[in-house]
């Protein structure tokens, strides 16, 4: 009799050997663990539960009897000899099966002072994204004639696929972890309201959890079931359904939980367009039924019945019917309607979107996770509405995301990481019109190539020139809370909603080019901006830890009698990092100009420096005192130095390569500013640098 078929009898479970097998408990510490209430689940009767728990319990009493009398009489024995003293070791603590209590590894008492730092668990650390986090109380000991013991932890889940749970919030040493590669399912619990549990594969054990109110219960959940299950059986395919419109085939990673050496031996992306042309690509053979529409004289339409064929050299598909020896071929110009009758496709008329694989795992039952990449299948911007009080003092800005679901899947209880990168009109792709299809439909075929000239420079008469332009930048913006996006749904998200003191100010910046990834060295980049724009504005620093995204914004001013609000100006606002300075425009400030004109250049392309001179000129047409901030880009390069101005100037709050004059100018008068600018250490594609011609003592290369 086996070590398993003994304990069992010794408790009184023999006859439930079969069952408990059949539910992978067939090892004493498995059973050991469970409770009452999961033996009952298992198909175990009450009765029987409880009397197993009583014989445990004495077995239990016995074992720990017989581990105390062998203790004493080896200590007893060790001191009666006469050999030297020997250096004490602790005899290794005998193994206790207890029915209806947890093993001290797995309990979780409030006393945790002999609970190891998070350094001291062995496994790796937990460093990966926090998934979910939040409160649940967690069922802890728990005895067959005692009251259960919900214990409440901060559980926290990671991305690595672990759990772990702390007994506060701000505990760095957790208590526990929850290995959910060894997981199985994650369902709710009809036990206790507000209650989920997480059943284990490699222990057998039941986790269970309770949060404190249905969100959070919907929230862990979902969560946690983001990760799919699936059965591998030898060869046969496994189908992965439920996956947007159209996704990367190429970008597919497939990583299981429960074993990491498993992989994707074949994979197939299939992804049907909905016509006509897809749908009688599978019904050639089969006998349908055809409805086509006749003239507004009949109110019924002419049907033809017959096997489907497809005549390659025509290119067109035909209905043949054997008992009346007739034929009808599918014209383009009919409105035909399909009847497959009593036909069935296997795959579905239509296959929606969906992976076949072929998995190799010694495993048989996989939770895993997906990830792919895809395009095109969300559309976002963001919008902003300030409303200023009338004293121009504060300003109530809002901040929304307007996100178009258009994947063809829902979405459920998501996290959401926007993405903006820079459009590139050279990959820009001409969208191509929905003529609609039309019969007759030839066969698909096999190996479209094209053949045209090559994108390399310098061949097929492509230019040699490498123009590199500006840096494209990404920017990533998160939204803090879960959210749903249902399919074809445009849902509105605030992501800022703050009051912040502002302040009134007259600025003047000049429309510069751009910055770029090498040296601007042509005289005339940028010396035809003349004229500047003089601008009432407002000014204030975002202080908030995150950035903002570019959009349109909404500026209105609240009346002063409280009633109301008047529109002041609609623009785009560009992207800003947390602390920059924010200049909103409100109107232009009439009767006061500002004018720009370069008046030296010098460029030494050997030693890579240049210097240019500017006067800047601001006049005042009013008849009361103005005071205004002149901005300036230095656009050329990075390093700089200013050499001389004839009024000081001040470094920029926040950006590195501008400039700024506070000036007061009297009533009808204006000020004229001339600086000089010293670039060096200039960055220059050698494309354009000068040919060193060879000397005499290097003949030139044939």
């Amino acid at each position: 009799m086996s070590q398993f078929s003994e304990y069992l009898l010794q408790i009184g479970l023999e006859s439930y050997q079969t069952l408990l097998e059949e539910n992978g408990y067939d090892d004493p510490d498995l059973i050991s663990e469970l409770t009452e209430e999961e033996l009952v689940s298992i198909g175990v009767k009450r009765g029987h539960a409880k009397r197993a728990f009583l014989k445990a319990q004495d077995r239990n009493s016995t074992t720990v009897t017989t581990s105390s009398s062998s203790s004493s009489s080896s200590t007893t024995s060790t001191s009666s000899t006469n050999a030297p003293p020997a250096t004490p070791t602790n005899p290794p603590p005998s193994k206790k099966i207890v029915m209806g209590k947890k093993g001290d590894d797995e309990s979780d008492d409030e006393d945790k002072s002999d609970i190891a730092p998070s350094s001291s668990f062995g496994g790796p650390k937990l460093q990966s994204k926090v998934l979910c986090e939040g409160f649940l109380q967690k069922k802890g000991e728990e005895g067959f004639f005692g009251s259960k013991v919900w214990s409440k932890r901060y559980f926290k889940l990671f991305e690595e696929g672990r759990i772990a749970y702390y007994k506060n919030q701000q505990d760095v040493a957790y208590i526990n972890i929850i290995e959910l590669r060894g997981a199985l399912s994650c369902e709710e619990f009809a036990g206790k309201q507000y209650a989920f549990k997480i059943s284990m594969k490699t222990s057998a054990r039941v986790y269970y959890l309770l949060a404190p109110n249905p969100g959070d219960k919907s929230r862990w959940i979902s969560t946690l079931q983001q990760t799919r299950k699936l059965s591998v059986d030898g060869s046969v395919p496994i189908w992965i359904r439920n996956l947007p419109r159209k996704i990367d085939d190429r970008s597919v990673h497939f990583l299981s939980l429960s074993d990491p050496n498993a992989f994707v031996a074949e994979q197939t992306y299939h992804c049907d367009p909905i016509t006509p042309e897809k749908m009688l690509e599978k019904l050639i053979g089969l006998t349908i039924e055809v409805s086509v529409p006749r003239d507004d004289h009949f109110s019924h339409p002419v049907t033809f019945k017959g096997e489907l064929q497809y005549f390659a050299k025509q290119k067109s598909y035909a209905l043949v019917n054997q008992e009346d020896n007739s034929v009808h071929f599918l014209g383009s110009a009919e409105h035909v309607t399909f009847n497959l009758l009593e036909n069935k496709i296997a795959d579905g008329v239509f296959r929606p979107s969906s992976l076949e694989w072929i998995v190799k795992s010694q495993e048989k039952d996989h939770l895993f996770k997906l990830s792919y990449n895809a395009s095109d299948l969300f559309k976002w911007f963001a919008s902003y509405s300030i409303i200023l009080n009338p004293k121009e003092t504060e300003m109530e800005l809002r901040g929304f995301y307007t996100i178009k679901n258009k994947s063809g899947k829902t979405f459920e209880n998501a996290n959401l990481i926007l993405i903006r990168e820079p459009e590139d009109p050279a990959t820009k792709k001409d969208e191509k019109k929905d003529e609609g299809s039309s019969l007759p439909i030839p066969m698909p075929k096999l190996g479209m190539f094209k053949f045209g000239k090559l994108p390399i420079p310098g061949l097929g008469g492509g230019s040699t020139k490498v123009d590199h332009g500006p840096d494209k930048r990404s920017f990533k913006y998160t939204y803090p809370e879960r959210t749903t996006l249902r399919d074809n749904e445009t849902k509105q998200l605030c992501f800022v909603s703050a009051k912040m003191p502002v302040k009134s100010v007259d600025y003047i910046t000049y429309a510069t080019p751009k910055y770029t990834k090498y040296a601007s060295i042509d005289k005339s980049h940028g010396s035809d901006i003349t004229t500047g724009q003089v601008d009432s504005a407002l000014i204030f620093t975002w202080d908030k830890g995150f950035p903002l995204p570019g959009g349109q914004v909404k500026l209105q001013r609240q009346n002063k009698d409280g009633f109301g609000s008047d529109i002041v100006n609609t623009f785009n606002l560009s992207h800003y990092n947390p602390n920059d300075i924010i200049l909103v425009p409100l109107q232009s400030l009439g009767r006061v100009s500002a004018s720009r004109k370069q008046t030296g250049y010098n460029l030494d392309i050997d030693q890579l420096y240049c210097v240019e001179t500017f006067e800047l000129r601001v006049n005042n047409g009013r008849e009361e005192e103005v005071r205004v901030i002149l901005e300036e880009s230095l656009y050329r390069w990075e390093n700089y130095e200013i050499t001389y101005d004839s009024i000081p100037h001040s470094r920029h709050p926040t950006h590195p390569r501008k400039i700024q004059w506070h000036l007061t100018i009297p009533p009808l008068d204006g000020v004229t500013i001339n600086y000089s600018v010293f670039y060096s250490g200039l960055c220059i594609p050698e494309s354009m640098m000068p040919k060193k011609e060879p000397t005499a003592a290097t003949p030139p290369k044939k």
